[in-house]
């Protein structure tokens, strides 16, 4: 029996103790698609369309 192969992020995880955080500049479901990959606690932070602004007429304001 062959041992189940390891992903490539676990990989990088690998002897890296302590949880994990993504932070993107774009939606959280873009650092979301590796979670599964993640076999500790994982919390991603972003900007969900609005970046540096709360909402879209403050964006234009800038």
């Amino acid at each position: 029996h062959e041992k189940p192969r390891q992903s490539f992020v676990a990989q990088c995880l690998d002897g890296h103790p302590g949880p994990v955080v993504a932070a993107t500049d774009y939606v959280q479901m873009y650092a979301n698609q590796i979670r599964p990959f993640v076999d500790r606690r994982y919390v991603v932070l972003g900007t969900d369309g609005y970046g540096r602004s709360d909402t879209r007429k403050n964006l234009r304001r800038f």
